[in-house]
This record gives structure tokens, C-alpha cells and sequence, in this order.
């Protein structure tokens, strides 16, 4: 596609946001004075001259002036992270004791979290009077988790308190509020066998301890394990594509000189078909939700626990943490607070999990077959890029390898900045990383509403990044056929309209005509993505709905020759004209049905009956595109509603009201 020059100051703002976010980092003051030490001369026709992205990242270690500078920022890279502190998770414990005791159960909650993600393993305190403070925060977070009646997560903080030596004084009490969990998850007879070793420690009778347990436990038999929504199983629809399985069959990948590669429908998709159910080749979150996600599955926080190295991060679970820790995590645990005060981007971060998540030898493994792999044939749009920015992401490269050389990713330490044969490798891999995850990273987000109402007054709100190679041929259009929404980190794709066979399956990149004007759009694609959008909705310039509904005729398509009868955009594209309308009385019959059923959803919607609305829209909206053709402001609309309605089936979050 032909670049659509719009605003070169916002798209040199655009790829600088994919490298660093925060304002207050250091990388772009580091990289433009290497650029400034190098020379633009010599960034031109030489750095920028180099043939691909391994003669590229390794002439930065060859040209002396930047050699030097480089070597001399890098060597000074060193681990740094929030560490444990007894001291601080005394403190919180202490206070959320205070907020326990006037019932402020949420606050006390959040500071025993606290206390939990600060406090370091049994055996490893080494501060003076520090006591054992994870099991006493375990233990008190576990008395609140009972009385806001979530006893799955209160079990397992109790479970993990005894392992880490909770007091003898406590243990009494723990194994009893043990037993009252064990009850509520249906688990009798460890419940009973908990109680007996309550009645060990208690040094109670019997028949007084029981009787005690009977009452208390009244209250968990009523216990549901999993207060948040179940979620529905998606599957795609029709088999499994033989060349993307998490696809359906109903895909196939062309390529065209105009569109690159790109996907098409084969045969016919309806409206509410599942096209691709897909898990990231590799997600992270962004650091504004480290507090509130877990690190590792996405899912908002109820009961979190900490590495037992760093206090940047908190999983949800033992098992999201073990996973981590034997993966990614051991290599970023001690250098993320070094990479959140460089001020690199969330894409930056995802280009060093796509190293990490893998070891040494694998993704040497991979370097070695790259040519064979799909994840190395996603869009860079190289040769479009200049040498400014090119040297930028070189440095990048750079920096990110140095982290991983001083994690010990290669093995042990290296103490040169100048990287070895298979450092090269991985730095060449990080390079490539960082151009293809500009035009290929997904924001992942989740829906947040109040709790009056699931669709009132909702917000998106992004939480993390991830690449899905096949979701990721999907090209753009700013009337979309399909919508997305995330089930943790995982990606699901919907067709929102019938599409024939042949046709174009376009995703949207961010402008939708029905929100944006056309000159704003061109120019976020253009400075964001790089081309110019050549879809009808540009090319026919379709009024937006909202703004100019008096000119967004109804058009009709002629029964017999299968054509548009009505509207039809001037020469000038900017405005429609009206033509005589051909009344066809089937079809505007068909089309009045069509607007009751989408007010029919709507009312579903507003009544917080997603799955109903959902399936009156994808009736009507098949008719609708049989009959018709876009655009159409109450379709649009209806559109609107089914995105929404989709949405509300993956990742949401209610917001407590404030009492």
C-alpha cells in the first residue's frame, strides 16, 4: 500500500511511544546521544546502509566512537528491583489488623496483600525482631477472605501459613478456621480430620469444638467456590483450519502485492461465528496494573502472592507463580525496576518475554529455522523505516541484551558488553522483535463496569500486550467484519456481519468510521501503521452515523441482479446524493424487521441479557447484510450493541459501589 503522508511530527511520536512511554525515562536521552556521538552521516550511509538486522546490531560494537559510548552506559547496567522487607510488612500487617477490627474489610484486605507481597520466605529473614511475617500475613489475610466469604482463596492462604511455620499459639485457631474452609469447598472429611487437629492444639473438649464447627460452618454450606461469572467455553466454529488450528476452516491466507498477506472467507461465515480462539505466543502486562492483575494469567487479584525473590509482582495463585518463576520471570525478577525506570514501552517488554520465556538453546533452536517459522514472516515494513529510527531499536536491542547478560541468561554473568556469537543471535532476535511487534501486538483489555449495571457506564481498560500470530494477518478496515475480546490472555475473534466467499475477514486497527472522521483516521493509520487505508469506507468516505445521519441513505440491493438500487457517493466522494428509491416490498419489510429486532436487543442488553440480545443480532444482522448494504445508521448501531454484548462474555471487572 502507498504511504499516506500526513503528519511526520505525530508519527515520529508514535514509534518513539513504542519505545518509551514514560516521559521521565532515560532510553531516548541514551540513544540520541549515541546518535548524537555517531553523527548522522554516519547513522545514513553507514549504520543505515547495513543489509539486515545482524550487521546492523553488530556494527554498533565495531564503529569506535559509539563502541565506546555504548560500552560505557552498558557496563554500568546492574540488577535492580524492590526487594522484601520485613520491616514494611510488619507495618501493613499492623495497620490492616486496625481496619479488620472496624470491619473496613476491602482495605484491611488490600494492606495484608501487601504485607504478603513484602515479606520474605521462612528462613530467609535476616532483619532484627522481624518475626515470621508471611505466615502471620497469610493467617490475617485468611480471617478476612472468611468473612467476605471466599473461602477458596482463605484456604489456600491458610495452607501456605502452616507451611511457613506459623506460630504454635495460631496453629490451634488455623487448623479450626481450616475445617470451616474445607466444608465450604464440599471437602467433609479433611474438614473433620482439620478439626481434630484443631482440638490438638485448643485443648477443647470434643463436643464443644464439633458443636462450635457446626455453627460456624452453617454459613460456609451456603458457599458457591467461584464468586466471579463462569465463563462460557468458546470454540471456533466449523473444524479446525489444517494451517492455523486455532482458526476455523472458514479461513484462508492469501497474499497480493496491494494487500500482503491477508485473510479471506471460504464459503460463507454468519454473523456470530467464532473465528479464531488463540492463546499469545507471548503476553505481558503493562506495569500500571501489576498491582491488580496476576503477572502471569491476566485475572484480576483477590488474594495475591509474591515472588519470593522481588515485590514487583503478584500472581494469583501457586501455580501461576511456579509457572513464571520456571520461565520468564527468573530472568526479569531482578532487573524490572531497572526497565520501568528506563521508561521502556510495554512493546519493549513484550519483545524481551518473547526471549525469555524460552531457554538459551530453544530459541537458538529458533534463530537457526527462522526461515521456516511464521512468527519470522509477520510484518516490519523494514524497508520502510528510517535510519534514525532504525539505530533507536538497535540500541534497544542492545540495552535489552545487556539485561539478559547480567541475569545470567547465557549461562554466567558475562563481564564484557561486547555480546559472543549466540549473544549476537538473541540481540539480532530482539531486534527483530521490536519491528514486528509495532504492527502486530494486540492490547489486551478488559470491560470495567459499576455495579448497577453491566453495560452502563462501562470503560475499556487495557491491561497488557500480546502477539497472536494468526489473529495477527488480519488486516484492517475501518468498517471491521469482525470484533475481538480477550478471555484472560487469551484472544477470540467474532464475525459481527455475514461475509461471502472471497471476501476480505478485516479486523479494525483502532479508527472506526462510525467515531472517526476521515482525515483523523488516515493519519492515525499512516503514523501508527504505516499505509494508507484503501477500504470503502475511506475510499466511498462513508458519513459517521452519529454526525451526519440526514445523509446515510438507505440502499437496498436489487433481488434479481444483486446491486445496490439507491445512494451512491458523488465523484468527489464527499457526500451522498439521494436517487430515486425502487420499492421493492419484501425487502423494506425484511428491513423494518430488521430495526425492530435490533431495538429488541438493545432492550435485552439494557435488561443485562447479553447471550439473548446476542442471538436476536445475529438473526437480524444476516438478514440485514442480505438485503441491504452499508452503511446504515440503525445497523451500525446494532453492530455497536453486539460488540458490547461480546465483550461482556471475556474479561470484566465490577467496580464496587462506594458506601
Amino acid at each position: 500500500m502507498s504511504r499516506f503522508n500526513l503528519d511526520s511530527d505525530y508519527a515520529t511520536r508514535c514509534s518513539e511511544k513504542t519505545l518509551q512511554t514514560v516521559d521521565e525515562g532515560f532510553f531516548l536521552r541514551f540513544a540520541d546521544n549515541l546518535a548524537e556521538i555517531a553523527g548522522k552521516f554516519w547513522i545514513e550511509k553507514c549504520f543505515g546502509k547495513m543489509k539486515n538486522d545482524k550487521d546492523k546490531f553488530g556494527i554498533l560494537y565495531k564503529h569506535e566512537p559509539v563502541k565506546n559510548a555504548l560500552i560505557e552506559v552498558l557496563s554500568n547496567v546492574q540488577e535492580i528491583y524492590r526487594k522484601k522487607s520485613s520491616a514494611i510488612a510488619s507495618a501493613r500487617i499492623q495497620e490492616a489488623e486496625k481496619l479488620q477490627e472496624k470491619n473496613d474489610l476491602l482495605k484491611s484486605l488490600a494492606l495484608y496483600s501487601q504485607a504478603v507481597l513484602r515479606s520474605q520466605k521462612t528462613g530467609e529473614n535476616k532483619e532484627v525482631d522481624a518475626g515470621n511475617t508471611l505466615s502471620l500475613a497469610l493467617f490475617g489475610r485468611s480471617k478476612v477472605l472468611i468473612d467476605i466469604n471466599r473461602y477458596d482463596f482463605a484456604l489456600a492462604d491458610i495452607q501456605m501459613a502452616l507451611k511457613e511455620n506459623l506460630p504454635d499459639y495460631l496453629k490451634g485457631d488455623a487448623f479450626f478456621k481450616l475445617a470451616i474452609c474445607y466444608k465450604a469447598v464440599n471437602e467433609e472429611k479433611t474438614a473433620n480430620v482439620a478439626v481434630r487437629l484443631a482440638q490438638k492444639f485448643l485443648n477443647i473438649k470434643s463436643e464443644i469444638l464439633m458443636s462450635r464447627f457446626h455453627n460456624e460452618s452453617m454459613a460456609a454450606a451456603k458457599f458457591q467456590e467461584n464468586a466471579e461469572i463462569k465463563r462460557i467455553d468458546i470454540k471456533i466454529s466449523g473444524k479446525p483450519n489444517k494451517s492455523f488450528p486455532n482458526a476455523s476452516d472458514t479461513l484462508i491466507v492469501k497474499e497480493t502485492p496491494d494487500l500482503g498477506r491477508h485473510v479471506v472467507c471460504k464459503g460463507k461465515i454468519k454473523t456470530g461465528d467464532n473465528l479464531v480462539v488463540e492463546a499469545p505466543y507471548a503476553a505481558c502486562l503493562i506495569p500500571e496494573v501489576f498491582g491488580t492483575c496476576c503477572q502471569h494469567c491476566f485475572k484480576r487479584l483477590t488474594a495475591p502472592v509474591g515472588c519470593p525473590t522481588c515485590s514487583n509482582v503478584a500472581f494469583c495463585q501457586l501455580s501461576c507463580r511456579d509457572e513464571a518463576l520456571a520461565t520468564y520471570h527468573k530472568y526479569e525478577c531482578k532487573i524490572l525496576e531497572l526497565l520501568l525506570g528506563s521508561g521502556v514501552s510495554p512493546l519493549c517488554f513484550l519483545a524481551l518475554r518473547m526471549v525469555t520465556q524460552k531457554e538459551l538453546d530453544q530459541n537458538l533452536d529458533l534463530y537457526e529455522n527462522r526461515k521456516n517459522e511464521h512468527l519470522f514472516g509477520l510484518c516490519t515494513n523494514r524497508e520502510k523505516r528510517n535510519a534514525k529510527d532504525f539505530f533507536r531499536r538497535t540500541v534497544m536491542a542492545s540495552f535489552l541484551l545487556r539485561c539478559l547478560q547480567k541475569v545470567g541468561y547465557f549461562g554466567t554473568e558475562n563481564s564484557s558488553v561486547i555480546p559472543t556469537e549466540k549473544e549476537i543471535s538473541i540481540g539480532e532476535m530482539l531486534l527483530f522483535n521490536l519491528q514486528m511487534l509495532q504492527f502486530n501486538a494486540h492490547e489486551i483489555y478488559e470491560k470495567i463496569y459499576p455495579e448497577t449495571h453491566r453495560f452502563k457506564g462501562t470503560k475499556i481498560n487495557n491491561i497488557g500486550l500480546g502477539l497472536y500470530p494468526t489473529v495477527a494477518l488480519f488486516n484492517h478496515e475501518c468498517y471491521p467484519a469482525v470484533t475481538r475480546y480477550f478471555m484472560g490472555k487469551n484472544i477470540v475473534i467474532n464475525a459481527i456481519r455475514p461475509i461471502g466467499d472471497g471476501e476480505l475477514v478485516a479486523e479494525n486497527y483502532g479508527p472506526m468510521f462510525t467515531k472517526k472522521p476521515l482525515v483523523a483516521r488516515k493519519n492515525f493509520l499512516n503514523s501508527r501503521y504505516w499505509f494508507d487505508c484503501q477500504c470503502p469506507a475511506c475510499v466511498q468516505n462513508w458519513p459517521m452515523p452519529s454526525l451526519d445521519t440526514e445523509d446515510m441513505s438507505i440502499r437496498l440491493k436489487c433481488p434479481k441482479q444483486n446491486i445496490a438500487n439507491v445512494s451512491s457517493p458523488n465523484n468527489d466522494g464527499q457526500e451522498y446524493s439521494n436517487l430515486n428509491l425502487m420499492k421493492f416490498e419484501s425487502p423494506e419489510k425484511q428491513l423494518e424487521e430488521c430495526i425492530e429486532q435490533y431495538r429488541l436487543a438493545q432492550e435485552k442488553m439494557n435488561e443485562m441479557q447479553p447471550l439473548e440480545s446476542i442471538e436476536i443480532l445475529k438473526k437480524a444482522l444476516d438478514v440485514f447484510h442480505e438485503i441491504a448494504l452499508p452503511p446504515h445508521r440503525e445497523t451500525h448501531l446494532a453492530e455497536d450493541t453486539l460488540r458490547a454484548c461480546y465483550a461482556d462474555l471475556g474479561n470484566t471487572f465490577e467496580v464496587p459501589s462506594k458506601k
